[in-house]
């Protein structure tokens, strides 16, 4: 009988150890596993949701944006062709505002215009602006006044930001090139004369202040003409994001885009802090495509802050998915400086998904199953530790029912537990100890017992099955339903479930504490478990194939802790099912409700 008692110990523990895995694997990929990038080549670099341009060069990667915004004979003409120089991120960033304020595409040294090359000219009548380098205050203030005089007007709000930090610099590039606000450059040492001039002839009423303090101090601001309003966050991604937040309805500053939006379409842009081209070549995309820009962190990886932020403006349907709005994120750059995983994460935040599920990338569901789980884990630990150390009379089999019941159902098998010893008397009956219940508790605990050993054990088949994936069996005629893989899933599991429960749990169990000999204990295990079992199943397997199949808008996989949350869902309702039968079983003498 010890080697029987190790053999049930050993598999109750591997039982724990699977079911426990797979909420436990969720953590794990959350906190652990950023994805992997395929390997092998692509046959398109676009998905569902997102766009990328994955030119290398600064010049073909504007030509590319250019061409995407305005693309030959298309009726979308433009006035000016505006060349910045390569070399200076300054001056480039600060041709953003061009963009709306001269109706221009901005390229890059002499990348080509939209159709050259193809047959196609450039329009005849549109200007060239070449702009050249120099000090970032003078070269920015010369581009913030050009055509002050003319039809163009002068802009009420300006755009400062740091001339020696690119990376928190860049996120003012697309509201300047949606604007046409002006952005001009301070320094840790204050604002230079030639901003300062710039404002002024602007006649600007109010300056935004789209760096931390730490670039461009508060004393620094302090001698400025205009009030001011400062925009920042505490790293340049989640200045970004801040940035993308922001929005001053009074003087139509910023783009506001702090949650998601029933009726509006929203555009991010993704570049990598250390390629300001990327930012400057995606200002051709706010003709048409406004959205404002995102940063990933430097080795091309998504921050969690930008990741988040995409789930919280993720769009939603009421009837059809048809009806839109969709978001959309253009990615600029190759794959070796925004990656694959990156994108991948992005497309999958921003497609668009049923309001009833919507959540800023947990929804209420997945909630209730992640604090389930982690009370179930929790819960059992406690079980087993109490039931060692506060009854150390209860019987072995006892000790291996409560906390895998416990395990899967949570807060209801610990308080189920509580309820069968707190304050119950103990006696002595036929050289056994029993605890006195009434007989709805002794029909619970018996519902528990079969919970505890054949529940988890499918659920542990199942995660299995779910994990390393169910082989392919093709029925043909009227049996092809059969190779169903969720009704194959559900036959290996009852199976595999009803034999471990029989053979490795309650025929040795019976023997031990009814005294049973082998033959008679595997008659009465088969009764126990069969009736008891089967109640069970009825419940757990409608209710998995009703909420996997019908009810959820995706079959949760082994990676998604709503898997867990389906099996203990399924698990409680066969539980309430078994209970009135294992009554009847408890009535019979069939099974023990009283045991210790």
């Amino acid at each position: 009988m010890d080697l029987w008692k190790k053999l049930a110990t050993v598999v109750a523990l591997l039982l724990i150890v699977v079911v426990a895995a797979q909420p436990l694997y969720v953590v794990a990929l959350t906190l652990f596993d950023y994805g992997q990038t395929p390997q092998g080549t692509y046959a398109t670099m676009q998905t569902k949701d997102v766009t990328r341009f994955p030119a290398n060069g600064s010049g073909q990667l504007s030509a590319d944006t250019a061409q995407a915004a305005r693309p030959p004979g298309a009726n979308v003409s433009y006035d000016t062709v505006v060349r910045v120089p390569g070399g200076d991120w300054q001056t480039a960033l600060s041709a953003s505002r061009l963009r709306a304020a001269s109706d221009a595409i901005v390229l890059y040294g002499d990348a080509p215009v939209p159709g050259e090359g193809n047959g196609s000219t450039a329009p005849r009548n549109a200007s060239t602006v070449d702009l050249s380098g120099g000090d970032p205050a003078q070269s920015a203030a010369r581009i913030a006044t050009r055509g002050n005089a003319s039809d163009e007007g002068s802009s009420n709000n300006v755009i400062i930001v740091s001339s020696e930090a690119p990376e928190w610099a860049l996120p003012a590039a697309a509201w300047s090139a949606y604007s046409g606000d002006p952005i001009l450059y301070a320094n840790e040492d204050g604002v230079p004369e030639a901003t300062r001039q710039a404002i002024a002839e602007l006649n600007a009423s109010h300056a935004y202040v789209l760096a931390p303090p730490g670039l461009v101090s508060q004393d620094g601001l302090s001698g400025l003409d205009v009030e001011w309003t400062r925009v920042a966050g505490s790293t340049p991604q989640d200045h970004a994001v801040e940035v993308a937040k922001f929005r001053d309805e009074s003087r139509d500053f910023g783009w506001g885009i702090d949650e998601r939006d029933k009726v509006g379409y929203d555009n991010s842009m993704l570049v990598n802090p250390d390629r300001p081209a990327q930012a400057v070549a995606s200002t051709n995309l706010q003709w048409g495509k406004a959205g404002p820009i995102l940063l990933v962190h430097e080795d091309g990886t998504l921050p969690a802050i930008t990741e988040n932020y995409l789930w919280r403006t993720q769009s939603a349907w009421f009837s059809t998915p048809a009806e839109g709005p969709f978001n959309h994120v253009f990615v600029l750059g190759p794959l070796e400086e925004i990656s694959w995983v990156s994108q991948a994460r992005s497309d999958y935040a921003v497609e668009i998904t049923p309001y009833r599920l919507q959540g800023a990338g947990m929804s209420p569901l997945d909630a209730l199953s992640a604090a389930w789980a982690a009370f179930s884990l929790l819960g059992a630990t406690f079980v087993y530790t109490h039931s060692r150390h506060r009854i150390p009379e209860m019987n072995d089999w006892t000790k291996l029912v409560w906390p895998l019941f416990t395990l899967i159902l949570g807060p209801i098998g610990f308080a189920f537990y509580w309820l069968s010893y707190r304050g119950r008397e103990i006696v002595e009956r036929d050289g056994k100890k029993h605890v006195v219940r009434p007989y709805w508790l002794k029909a619970a605990s018996a519902t528990a017992m079969g919970i505890a050993f054949a529940a988890s054990t499918m659920i542990a088949v199942a995660y299995g099955l779910t994990y390393f994936g169910m082989p392919l069996v093709v029925f043909s005629g009227q049996f092809f339903a059969l190779g169903s893989s969720m009704v194959l899933t559900m036959a290996v599991v009852y199976v595999v479930a009803f034999l471990v429960s029989w053979v490795v749990f309650h025929v040795p169990m019976f023997q031990d504490s009814l005294g049973l000999d082998q033959q008679a204990a595997a008659r009465r295990g088969f009764l126990a478990v069969g009736v008891s079992m089967t109640s069970v199943s009825v419940g757990m397997m409608t209710m998995m194939y009703v909420l996997m199949m019908l009810n959820l808008p995706m079959m949760p996989g082994d990676d998604n802790i709503l898997w867990f949350g389906v099996m203990v869902f399924a698990t409680l309702v066969g539980f309430c099912i078994a209970w009135p039968v294992n009554g009847l079983l408890v009535r019979k003498n069939v099974k023990p409700g009283g045991a210790l």
